[in-house]
């Protein structure tokens, strides 16, 4: 103490040392002041059963050694008192207890804590534990599933603001989750400890939304956890602590199966849990009134089953000797290169040598021989299954060939819906009118103003990757295929391609381009509603088809509704209106590719298809209809300048927009020309009540 000075304030540390000894002097936790003493009871804080015998406890402090280490004081009624115990050596906070009779798997046992101290003696309180052995396994591919997905959130919506993921435990054993991965391929999430128990749900989030999911059991907040894509989807894959994959989910606005829950605030569950093959359908919007059951049974719980065979999406020639090919899902069979050869147009057979897989979606096939030019045929001759056994058909073949250049009206815009029903998707459909095999490779489809095309709104890529187009094909884009075949017939449902980035396209009036990878303008339609057919109830789900796709020019008049026979739209599908040139025509004529129609929009003969033909340009020409009296009833065209040859339709209206009456009618013609002057042209056509 220091002389002079008041005992109770002062407290100091006198250290005699030589310099050599100036650096060696350690102190730590030293406090100075009146006793505090030690009034916080223990607890315990965590209970394990990893074996059938043993009860790992931890608790809040060390105990008193002399209470710890007495048997009497731990006992299971049903079982007794442990026959022996030890007190980890790492940390002194952590005993096992070691018991002769085995836990029965899944029974509940009550563990009750008696007469244990601090060791300061403060007494813990009489506790009760419950304690559940499951023997511990090590978590084999799909036993553990994706079950619930929140990737939509909503301000409004009784779920947390904040997305997550509920995994299901499918097997019969706890398994730890150390060191385990929940990946979207550019975020990863590490699971700490966690010992998740079977047949039980566990709800995962980001740690820092912990306070949001407070009130949930069974879960836990992870570091890293991945920004689900709320615009178009995304995939997790699920890793154990050796990186295997475990499962991987993808999930979309498709994988809600309703519209109306599809903008946010909506959980999609699984339907069916032990149903682990890749499946979309296997997936539903909530129809819980949480919107969600994060933690518990699934609401949408049912058995799911999959029928429907995998098929070619795609055949790419690589090279002179190799072909692409993709699945519409994966192929679970093993694929060898007797499973397939190709044909060429001339029935010469090329053998398949070597096949390497690119993903489980898609082969790269080597052939023996050069592939000749034209269209050849793929053979598929092996058994070829998806993960539910059903099988590729064999009976088909694959047309593949070397693309070609395509100049513009090679492929065309032969189909739009701009105006959908509510809850449904645009689309727009592409027709390739060439004999030309075409690659629509980087190609894009832009929305522009309608009266300035150079005023690009939005544009989308068809496809990164290589997508043919055969000569006489369709295809239909739109942001949700699953949509589009819900609400119209598609009988080329492979021709239903999901462009999640299709522009948006007004429901009134706008602009369709369609560019090549180069940015060349191959085609454009001008569209508006006003196009739509007159008596339409209302234009909403009906697409605009184009009535001639080997024509030159999309002029409005070569466009009408659907017909309401196929539902008003014919998605990647022949149009319910097409009308041909009259073979038959000669040079220097007008003439009818229909004499009788009725314009009724049943999708047969809605339309008068009006031909012409001349041998030298710049004709003009006049077109109009009249009553067999000679009466005014529509004009066609007035002195407009045309090209050698077209058609020109009349949809049965009048100028005055009325429906014409049934009967016959004269169509009259007048062309000038420097070189012909004027010519006369008269025929006929009936107006009909109905399909004659």
């Amino acid at each position: 103490m220091i002389p002079g000075t008041p005992a109770a304030n002062y407290f100091f540390l006198d250290c005699n040392y030589t310099s050599g000894n100036l650096q060696r002097f350690y102190f730590d936790d030293i406090y100075a002041g009146e006793f505090i003493p030690d009034q916080t009871l223990p607890s315990c804080i965590s209970v394990e059963t990893p074996t059938d015998t043993t009860i790992v406890l931890s608790f809040s402090e060390k105990l008193q050694r002399s209470s710890v280490t007495d048997l009497a004081n731990y006992n299971i009624i049903t079982v007794g008192n442990p026959s022996q115990l030890t007190i980890d050596s790492v940390n002194d906070y952590t005993i096992t207890l070691f018991f002769n009779q085995h836990f029965v798997t899944g029974i509940e046992y009550d563990l009750t804590l008696i007469g244990l101290k601090d060791e300061t003696g403060n007494l813990l309180n009489d506790t009760t534990l419950r304690i559940l052995y499951y023997p511990l396994g090590s978590g084999n591919v799909n036993e553990i599933v994706f079950s619930e997905v929140y990737f939509e959130m909503s301000s409004i919506s009784p779920l947390p603001n904040a997305e997550f993921v509920e995994l299901y435990n499918r097997s019969d054993s706890a398994i730890d989750l150390s060191g385990w991965t929940i990946s979207d391929g550019s975020s990863d999430a590490v699971f700490a400890k966690f010992l998740f128990k079977p047949k039980e749900y566990l709800i995962v989030y980001d740690v820092q939304n912990d306070a949001l999911f407070s009130a949930f059991p069974n879960r836990i907040g992870v570091s890293g956890f991945p920004g689900l894509n709320n615009d178009s989807g995304d995939t997790l894959t699920m890793f154990d602590e050796q990186n295997n994959i475990i499962e991987s989910v993808n999930f979309n606005d498709d994988s809600y199966h309703d519209s109306n829950k599809k903008n946010g605030g909506w959980t999609v569950e699984r339907v069916d849990l032990n149903f682990t093959c890749p499946d979309e359908s296997n997936w539903k919007a909530s129809e819980n009134s949480f919107h969600g059951t994060p933690g518990i049974e699934n609401s949408v719980t049912g058995i799911h089953t999959d029928n429907i065979a995998p098929w070619v999406s795609n055949v790419y020639v690589a090279d002179s000797t190799h072909l692409q090919i993709d699945f519409s899902e994966p192929v679970f069979s093993t694929i060898i290169p007797s499973d397939f050869n190709s044909i060429d147009i001339a029935g010469v057979v090329n053998d398949c040598i070597s096949v390497n897989v690119n993903s489980p979606k898609s082969y790269l096939l080597g052939f023996a021989n050069v592939f000749s030019e034209g269209i050849s045929n793929l053979k598929i001759l092996g058994m070829l299954s998806d993960c539910s056994d059903n099988y590729l058909d064999i009976s088909s073949n694959y047309k593949f060939g070397r693309p070609e250049k395509a100049e513009a009206g090679d492929v065309v815009i032969n189909e739009l819906l701009f105006n959908p029903n509510d809850g449904g998707e645009d689309f727009v459909e592409l027709f390739n009118c060439s004999s030309k095999i075409i690659d629509l490779h980087n190609w894009t489809i832009q929305e522009a103003d309608y009266d300035d095309g150079s005023s690009i709104k939005e544009e989308a890529l068809l496809s990164s990757e290589h997508r043919i187009l055969f000569p006489g094909e369709y295809l239909a884009f739109t942001r949700l295929s699953k949509t589009v075949m819900d609400n119209y017939a598609c009988p080329n449902p492979q021709g239903i391609i999901q462009l999640e980035d299709l522009p948006d396209y007004n429901s009134d009036e706008g602009r369709v381009i369609l560019r090549d990878h180069l940015g060349t303008q191959l085609d454009e339609f001008q569209y508006s509603e006003k196009q739509h057919f007159y008596l339409l109830n209302s234009p909403k789900g009906v697409s605009l088809e184009r009535l001639n796709g080997y024509s030159g020019d999309a002029e409005n008049i070569q466009w009408h509704s659907a017909a309401s026979t196929v539902g008003f739209a014919t998605p990647a599908y022949m149009n319910s209106h097409r009308v041909s040139a009259n073979e038959n025509s000669v040079a220097g004529n007008i003439d009818l590719a229909n004499e009788v129609f009725s314009p009724d929009n049943n999708g047969y003969e809605d339309l008068l298809a009006i031909n012409y033909h001349f041998d030298e340009p710049g004709v003009i020409l006049s077109l109009a209809i009249f009553t067999k009296d000679g009466i005014p009833v529509r004009d066609l065209l007035v002195n407009e300048t045309v090209s050698n040859e077209g058609q020109i339709f009349w949809d049965g209206f009048t100028d005055s927009g009325k429906l014409a009456l049934p009967g016959r009618y004269l169509v009259w013609a007048k062309s000038f020309s420097l070189d012909n002057g004027s010519n006369v042209f008269r025929t006929s056509c009936v107006v009909a009540l109905g399909r004659p």
